[in-house]
């Protein structure tokens, strides 16, 4: 296939993917707005950028674990060497 030929088939089909993505992120806002339509106009406001630092994310995380008290915490469990041979 012609080289020029595959980059606009690979230009076409980003193009394709963003109006996907385009398409889904203006559903989860018109979903999002039944809820809590405050919320949806002020990230509208913002041209649909939302910024936050390490506190919002610590606060989120916090409210997260006070939701579910009873999900133990993650264990990290240690991988298992190969025996030498």
């Amino acid at each position: 296939m012609d080289p020029i030929k595959k980059a606009w088939i690979f230009h076409n089909w980003i193009e394709d993917k963003n109006e996907q993505i385009e398409l889904t992120k203006n559903q989860i806002y018109l979903m999002a707005s039944f809820v809590n339509p405050d919320a949806v106009k002020k990230l509208l406001s913002n041209d649909g950028v939302h910024t936050s630092d390490d506190k919002d994310f610590e606060e989120s995380l916090r409210m997260v674990r006070e939701s579910d008290p009873e999900t133990p915490p993650q264990e990290v469990k240690k991988k298992r060497r190969r025996p030498k041979v």
